[in-house]
């Protein structure tokens, strides 16, 4: 009899201690199954963030969620996100056995750069184990506005227009402008409203094209351009390295230079890359391969117009067409196809 009690005395002091045990053996809360409603965003846009937790103990564990965002090229050098910008945190949230979704609305913040960033869900617990699967990222590209439009010319269901000396055509996927040593510039163009329900599109803007130069004169200018009114802003270049910001009235068919025909053959290259124009009121910048050339300070600008621009003979391609910005109807503007095709200057 003594011995018996013995032995049950040891077998539930031996129980115990392993329930204990448990209690404080380190759980692996895993975060699985991210998910963001768009990985192209714009600075105050809102996002959808859904995860997974998966729980593998039989019991609430107590953890702190964090959404963080963080420049990818910094995460990618440290894989760190200390220096991330934490988006919302919950620092007591009791997750149950088993998986549990979650589903949050972010915003992004106004105050960061446009770029690529990580969108990073990290979970921690008292008793966490340290293991790496409890951090899930996404990557997202942050803009100044929301995307107006695309075009990659894999199938021509948008509708460029040409002027009276154009010429282009879609050729392998990609539009491609070219004409003979004339004298005149050639373009192909779009409408604000042609692509959308509205006449223009507003600051901040942001319009880039891919270009190449296949063949013809290396010292021409092509690139690419947005009408304000009855002024057209173009941003040109050559494969010598020269680029430039000018205007070109329509009504009195002259052209002027807002910033002169400046060389920078180490940031162009050959002239073969993405052409960038930003416009945040009154600021236009012009960049190169997303690194900045120059700027210049217009003020008001609405833009109801896109070109893609070749000057005389050189054979130019142009692919992934992006347009950002605020779309808006203003009085008075009258857009009329027919009036393109008067244009007869020389440069």
């Amino acid at each position: 009899m003594k011995q018996s009690i013995l032995i049950f005395t040891i077998l539930l002091c031996i129980t115990f201690w392993a329930c204990e045990e448990d209690e404080t053996k380190p759980i692996d809360v895993s975060v699985t199954d991210l998910y963001i409603s768009s990985t192209l965003t714009y600075l105050g846009d809102t996002l959808i963030v859904e995860f997974v937790l998966r729980n593998p103990s039989d019991r609430y564990i107590d953890v702190s969620i964090e959404l963080i965002i963080i420049k990818a090229h910094t995460y990618d050098l440290t894989e760190n996100y200390s220096d991330g910008i934490i988006l919302v945190s919950w620092p007591n949230e009791e997750i149950p056995s088993g998986s549990s979704l979650k589903l949050y609305n972010v915003v992004i913040p106004s105050s960061i750069d446009i770029g690529d960033y990580y969108l990073i869900v990290a979970v921690s617990s008292e008793n966490d184990d340290d293991e790496t699967n409890n951090i899930s990222k996404k990557s997202l590209t942050v803009k100044l506005a929301p995307l107006v439009f695309t075009d990659n010319f894999s199938s021509n269901y948008l509708q460029w227009y040409t002027t009276y000396h154009g010429n282009f055509e879609i050729v392998n996927g990609v539009l491609q402008i070219s004409g003979e040593n004339d004298g005149y510039q050639h373009n192909a163009y779009l409408n604000i409203h042609d692509i959308s329900g509205y006449n223009a599109v507003e600051s901040p803007t942001e319009y880039i094209v891919e270009v190449s130069h296949i063949s013809g004169s290396t010292n021409e200018r092509y690139g690419i351009g947005l009408k304000s009114g009855i002024v057209r802003y173009f941003y040109h270049i050559t494969e010598t390295g020269y680029y430039t910001l000018s205007t070109y009235n329509i009504e009195s068919n002259e052209w002027g230079d807002l910033i002169a025909w400046t060389y920078a053959p180490y940031k162009l290259g050959s002239g073969e890359g993405k052409m960038r124009i930003l416009y945040n009121d009154p600021e236009i910048v012009l960049y190169f391969n997303d690194e900045e050339l120059d700027s210049y300070e217009v003020s008001a600008l609405k833009f109801t117009s896109i070109y893609l621009y070749q000057q005389r003979d050189p054979v130019i391609q142009f692919d992934n067409v992006e347009l950002y910005g605020y779309l808006s109807n203003f009085a008075g503007q009258v857009i009329l196809h027919e009036n393109e095709g008067l244009e007869i200057s020389k440069i």
